[in-house]
């Protein structure tokens, strides 16, 4: 345990790559990460990880991320500061780059099967990161030992602004994230309960059949601050593939400002949100730019916060709805279509 000692690190890398951690003071450019990267076509593993009801991974230290799963192909991984402030990850916007030997540097598969426990408790200390990225990338954070320097996920277009004569374009893969039990706690500062990226090389015409899927029937919670529980970069690139997250029965997904808070945050990509019979979510809601559909069936709960984004979609409900939380005074300010159907609307 300590600052940057992360709980556990899952990797399959295609072209090289792998993992450095250090402080941002020892670190001139973690863009370094990306020199090589897209100049081979292999393609990242499939990557499971199953964690038992009767297992757990705990940290302590700003930066000690619980767990780090990625399937990268084209070659990255991690080297950086992972205590750090996250900047907000964007995904699918790579420039899809063809070659004559139609290879392509994919990201593999990654499954997260959850019963157990993971907490961490410092700043910028993530429960849960899972990265599926193809034409190369990973996790980097660091430049010219500036403490103000910040964590960037995603492709090395993101890192570099340039495809920096990439070779080989790949896309990313499916995520699937099944909590049945258990806990995500995260108590720090700009901390995410669950983080889950899925990026690459996507042309004007594709449609990413690759989505990211999660389950909740647990508790997760992020961080204060800038903290959130879920936060989804990438994925389904369509409204007729969405993403989808689904708080089951039993399930929870807050933040440590509780209603005050962010609970799922999305961007690049479609996501849809439903609260399922049983289930809780408690604070903003901000599904993006390219939003999804958000809906709260009967039996669940919906404690809004004072943003819920779902923009030209619709949020649907069917539950219970505490505008601004129970038992207080403020605003819920909705921005796109509302329909609510049997339910309790509490205003």
């Amino acid at each position: 345990m300590g600052e940057r000692s992360l709980g556990l690190v899952v990797q399959s890398i295609g072209g090289g790559g792998g993992f450095v951690s250090g402080g941002y003071n020892t670190i001139s450019n973690a863009s370094l990460l990306t020199s090589q990267v897209g100049q081979s076509y292999a393609s990242g593993g499939s990557v499971a990880v199953t964690l038992g009801s009767s297992g757990s991974i705990s940290t302590r230290g700003n930066g000690a991320w619980g767990l780090l799963a990625q399937s990268i192909g084209g070659g990255g991984g991690f080297l950086g500061d992972p205590s750090l402030a996250l900047l907000t990850p964007v995904s699918n916007s790579v420039p899809f780059v063809s070659n004559k030997d139609d290879y392509y540097a994919n990201g593999g598969s990654v499954t997260l099967n959850l019963a157990g426990s993971i907490s961490t408790s410092g700043s910028n200390a993530h429960g849960v990161v899972v990265q599926s990225i193809g034409g190369g990338g990973g996790v980097a954070g660091g430049y010219q030992y500036d403490p103000n320097a910040q964590v960037v996920m995603g492709n090395a277009y993101q890192f570099n602004n340039s495809t920096g004569g990439t070779s080989y374009s790949g896309g990313g893969n499916s995520i699937s994230i099944t909590q049945t039990g258990g806990t995500i706690n995260t108590t720090g500062s700009g901390s995410i309960g669950i983080l889950a990226q899925s990026t690459g090389g996507i042309t004007s015409s594709d449609v990413n059949p690759y989505l990211i899927d999660i389950s909740i029937a647990g508790t997760v919670s992020g961080g204060s601050g800038t903290g959130a529980g879920i936060l989804v970069s990438g994925g389904g690139n369509n409204s007729t593939k969405p993403n989808t997250i689904s708080v089951n029965s039993g399930g929870l997904v807050s933040s440590a400002d509780g209603v005050d808070g962010t609970a799922i945050q999305a961007n690049s990509g479609y996501t849809n949100v439903t609260i399922e019979s049983g289930g809780t979510v408690t604070g903003s809601v901000d599904l993006g730019s390219t939003p999804g559909d958000m809906t709260t069936d009967s039996g669940g709960t919906f404690n809004a916060g004072s943003t819920v984004v779902v923009a030209a979609s619709t949020f649907t409900n069917a539950g219970t709805l505490f505008p601004f939380g129970p038992g207080r005074i403020g605003t819920t300010t909705l921005s796109g279509g509302f329909a609510q159907k049997i339910g309790r609307a509490h205003v």
